[in-house]
């Protein structure tokens, strides 16, 4: 939970280390300046792999193995599929077989035509077993994992006002801690960051915009029509 400050001094202090360094962070943007290879490790699949170059060139070179997995996959599925449906059709040529000789021999005195029906069901006998031997020696390639993706969104509600929230001259007092005065607008569509110091009051002042925070001067409102969606800095409000 770095401030923007000391995660800046916390680059500058990996960056500038000679000896050998394993890093553990969520912080894509910070791995993508200071790493210089990624160690992965997949539980999923039981494997760990490691990627030379940085984050980004382990994030391309992931998604090339994915997709080199996946063909090599559809290419064995597609194979063991065809050889199956053949080996199935000739065991149905085989017991088609069986049974016309079986419903002829009955009334057929003729040695040499039950000698060649019997040889071609062996012979569509001898295929099927074949077709078979060649699915058991297919190199067997594990389907690849299918990726989940993190899908978060916030509800739709109809449009509010063209004001959104507004403060005027707020201030919040805590102790010896003072935040404001403060005046500003949020907009219909307006996407602000807050950014500063840890301690500098970007929660205080959120939750002011809020109401949940009791400003001690002038006001702080919401505009009309507005309903909020949060994702909280503690997650709290995911199960």
């Amino acid at each position: 939970d770095l401030d923007l400050d000391g995660l800046n001094r916390l680059e500058r202090f990996v960056s500038g280390l000679r000896a050998g360094t394993v890093v553990v962070s969520h912080d894509r943007e910070f791995l993508a300046r200071t790493t210089t290879k990624v160690l992965e490790l997949d539980l999923a699949q039981g494997q760990i792999n490691l990627y030379g170059g940085g984050y980004e060139a382990y994030l391309e070179e992931r998604e090339t193995a994915r997709q080199h997995a996946r063909d090599d996959y559809e290419e064995y599925a597609d194979k063991k599929a065809a050889l199956q449906d053949r080996a199935q059709m000739q065991r149905g040529w085989m017991d088609k077989g069986v049974k016309n000789a079986r419903r002829k021999a009955a009334n057929d005195n003729d040695k040499i035509g039950r000698k060649f029906r019997s040889e071609g069901s062996e012979k569509q006998a001898a295929k099927a077993r074949q077709t078979q031997r060649m699915i058991e020696r297919l190199d067997v390639v594990d389907e690849p994992r299918k990726e989940w993706e993190l899908r978060m969104e916030i509800a739709t509600a109809p449009r509010s006002g063209a004001v959104v929230a507004t403060l005027r001259d707020a201030e919040v007092r805590r102790g010896d801690f003072v935040l404001g005065p403060v005046s500003l607008q949020v907009d219909w569509a307006d996407r602000v960051a807050v950014t500063g110091a840890n301690g500098a009051g970007k929660s205080t002042l959120l939750g002011a915009l809020l109401g949940r925070v009791p400003v001690d001067a002038s006001q702080s409102s919401l505009g009309s029509g507005v309903l909020i969606g949060e994702v909280d800095q503690a997650r709290k409000l995911f199960h």
